[in-house]
């Protein structure tokens, strides 16, 4: 009797079971697929999130590093408006080109000091290749002097200067080489311009030649009339 009436009971139960799961399964199926929606959802909501925050981080270093190219143009830009006129003055006192009548040695002399403190001051500002560049041009211009109390001379001829010197014109000759220089001087000058715009930073703007274009004709000095 016992048996029969367990077994009776346990039938009942799992029928009981059954449609309690028969009418729960509407009911449970929409909130388990909205929850796993949700999970879904709020876990590719925390992939986008993240991934915005990187995109935004990396815009401000963009932004930071551009601010900083834009401050480094300026700084070399401003000292290079200072220079540009005293190593095209330098330049073409060698050449015998524009202006150099007008230049005395002691000009070119005073120049040279200007220069050398104005980019050596600011030695930090530029880079490796263009400060070389520099050197260079300095270098093949002037011969440097040979002791603390000596004076630079300039790397080329007093053939057909003197005339434009007056009285000082015996004084001066002690600042010059006496030599021919004009290839090496110009071929390092073009190379120091061939490098400018890439040491200011402007991408967009080619040099002719990419070396910074040709040198002028050379005049010959056998007559210095």
């Amino acid at each position: 009797m016992h048996a029969k009436a367990n077994r009776k009971s346990l039938a009942t139960t799992l029928w009981n079971s059954l449609e309690v799961a028969k009418i729960s399964a509407p009911i449970v199926t929409p909130i388990a697929i909205a929850f796993l929606g949700y999970a879904f959802w709020s876990t590719q909501r925390g992939v986008v999130e993240n991934w915005e925050k990187q995109q935004l981080i990396e815009k401000q270093i963009l932004d930071s590093r551009e601010r900083e190219r834009d401050r480094l143009r300026e700084f070399r830009l401003t000292i290079f408006k200072d220079a540009a006129p005293l190593l095209n003055d330098i330049y073409a006192y060698h050449l015998y080109i524009g202006s150099w009548k007008e230049l005395t040695p002691a000009n070119i002399i005073e120049k040279k000091r200007h220069l050398d403190r104005l980019m050596y001051s600011n030695e930090v500002l530029f880079t490796h290749d263009f400060f070389n560049a520099y050197r260079d041009f300095m270098k093949q211009s002037f011969a440097t002097a040979r002791n603390y109390i000596g004076e630079s001379k300039i790397r080329t001829d007093s053939k057909c200067r003197g005339a434009h010197w007056g009285n000082s014109s015996e004084n001066w000759l002690p600042l010059f080489t006496n030599e021919d220089n004009r290839d090496k001087v110009c071929a390092a000058y073009r190379k120091l311009q061939g490098r400018l715009s890439e040491e200011l930073l402007f991408q967009n703007i080619s040099i002719a030649n990419g070396d910074g274009g040709q040198c002028p004709k050379k005049y010959e000095r056998g007559n210095c009339g």
